[in-house]
């Protein structure tokens, strides 16, 4: 199995969105389709590891960040991308990083064999992992560039 681990901001979001939702940036169409090329091309499956992903445990506590990820989830799916897994969250006052996050998800990952990886975000806190890394910018998100990369890491 192929897998993406997945951020928002900075990847299907960025700096000059003009799509907003509740007063934050929202995924743009445009960078969904570039990441369903790189679904499409590789089988990959998607693993989110955006700070989006814990607005799914606040429906209670905090309902607008749980409508968000809802939101989020129901636009992915207009475009067959489904969310396969998530990885752990972690508690930030330990200065952990999104790479410790993705390692802890292998730790715990017991099903199918994964087979190779990237990372799609425009942060670089990826160790162990920064060889699988496509790295994007808040200024553009994800681009075509990227996403011939992504490809290449995935499919060798």
């Amino acid at each position: 199995m192929k897998v993406i681990f997945l951020d928002i901001d900075g990847v299907l979001n960025y700096e000059k969105c003009p799509y907003k939702l509740h007063g934050v940036y929202f995924v743009d169409p445009e960078k969904i389709k570039l990441l369903k090329k790189i679904v499409d091309n590789t089988g990959a499956r998607i693993v989110l590891s955006s700070t989006w992903r814990c607005g799914r445990f606040l429906q209670d506590e905090n309902p607008r960040e749980y409508k968000l990820f809802c939101k989020l989830r129901r636009k992915l799916e207009e475009y067959g991308i489904r969310f396969y897994s998530y990885t752990p969250i972690f508690d930030y006052d330990k200065r952990r990083y999104r790479g410790d996050e993705i390692k802890q998800w292998f730790v715990n990952w017991h099903a199918n064999t994964i087979d190779n990886f990237v990372i799609l975000d425009d942060d670089s806190d990826m160790e162990p992992y920064m060889d699988r890394l496509v790295q994007t910018t808040w200024t553009t998100g994800l681009t075509e560039s990227d996403v011939e990369k992504a490809i290449v890491l995935l499919n060798t």
